[in-house]
């Protein structure tokens, strides 16, 4: 039987974690409230400089095909 104890600091702690995420989610992040709750804010768009690039290079172009 004893050469099999080696199993425990292996098994141990990952049994452990989980045992823990469970009880954790159990007993405390059921608790917390819904993050859907909050109003939603939505990230500014950055379109508008790549617009911008865009039309400049567009510009830079029209001019190089004018002369």
């Amino acid at each position: 039987t004893a050469d099999y104890w080696w199993w425990i600091p292996v098994a141990g702690p990952l049994v452990g974690g989980v045992a823990g995420a469970v009880i954790y989610f159990l007993l405390i992040e059921l608790h917390h409230s819904n993050h859907n709750d909050k109003p939603h804010e939505e990230p500014e768009e950055e379109e508008d400089e790549e617009e911008d690039e865009d039309s400049s290079l567009k510009d830079k172009y029209e001019m190089i095909n004018m002369s």
